[in-house]
């Protein structure tokens, strides 16, 4: 007996070292990952992320417009994939939705990934996503984003642009200040304009919007939200399209874009009563040295 729990305390560290939460491995997936694992398909496959350049140890996912509708791409003014935390460099130019109008874009009907592991997000990158007047928008869009949970509960977060570059992430459709949801940044890549002198822009206009005149021109609408973790962990991600009036249907009004999240794999805590049985076990194997030394004495 006392051998035993002598090899017990002596391989006690050996044993509890692979169930100790090892450092949370980093990930980015961006639309142009997602394009070139198969454009026009309702699916496209499982995608490993660890495969793709710049990523550690990442899980895999699997991207799907739901109702039969395929995945397509639309443009947007180039933007830096540094901006979104790549590492393999270069820009984006084309960004992710369905197939329903406007293509390119994510309506109600949503665009799911889904997680070989719980993960948490530390970014999310939407694009075209527009405050009222802009783009011919009667109502300011509204970014949802549904989380599904391990025990299969879901949250919803909803992101919406106060002005063409301030824009704020909610828990609920209320969009009160008691809404807010704390440490976030929402941090805008590119102006949510249109282009256009026509004076019926969105509150917090800019004056000058057509380049001709001097302004930035035709932009991206495009999003990032920033934190350590976003939603809490999760298996499943849905993005859909509403607007300020939670009028869904009305696609004019209720339609973004994907560009990138990233994220790490969440960390499996180490269940109580584990824990307690194997702290018994060292400090058995550590009682019966002892006295096995007080003895040789």
């Amino acid at each position: 007996m006392k051998k035993l729990l002598n090899v017990i305390a002596v391989s006690a560290p050996v044993i509890l070292t692979p169930i100790v939460p090892a450092a949370a491995a980093s990930w980015v997936i961006d639309s142009q990952d997602v394009l070139g694992f198969g454009l026009g398909a309702a699916t496209t496959g499982s995608i490993d992320i660890s495969g793709l350049n710049g990523n550690v140890d990442g899980p895999s996912v699997t991207v799907s417009a739901s109702g039969g509708l395929t995945l397509q791409r639309k443009s947007i003014p180039s933007l830096s994939r540094s901006a979104l935390f790549e590492t393999d460099g270069g820009s984006i130019s084309k960004v992710l939705g369905t197939s329903a109008p406007p293509t390119g874009e994510i309506n109600n009907e949503g665009l799911t990934f889904d997680f070989s592991n719980q993960v948490f997000l530390n970014q999310l990158t939407v694009a075209h996503l527009y405050p009222a007047g802009e783009h011919n928008d009667s109502f300011g869009e509204v970014g949802v984003i549904e989380v599904t949970r391990a025990n299969l509960s879901i949250d919803s977060f909803y992101l919406r642009p106060d002005s063409e570059t301030t824009a704020s992430l909610y828990s609920s459709l209320s969009f009160t200040s008691a809404d807010l949801v704390p440490l976030v940044t929402v941090v805008n890549l590119q102006p949510a304009i249109d282009g256009q002198n026509d004076g019926s822009d969105g509150p917090g206009d800019i004056v000058v919007e057509k380049s001709s005149q001097g302004g930035p021109g035709n932009q991206g609408g495009v999003w990032q939200i920033l934190g350590d973790n976003l939603f809490g962990d999760f298996v499943s991600m849905t993005l859909r399209g509403l607007d300020q009036d939670n009028i869904g249907g009305n696609t004019g009004d209720s339609d973004f874009s994907f560009v990138a999240a990233g994220g790490a794999i969440s960390a499996v805590p180490l269940p109580p009563s584990l824990a307690i049985f194997l702290s018994a076990l060292v400090g058995l194997g550590f009682l019966s040295r002892k006295r096995s030394e007080n003895q040789a004495l």
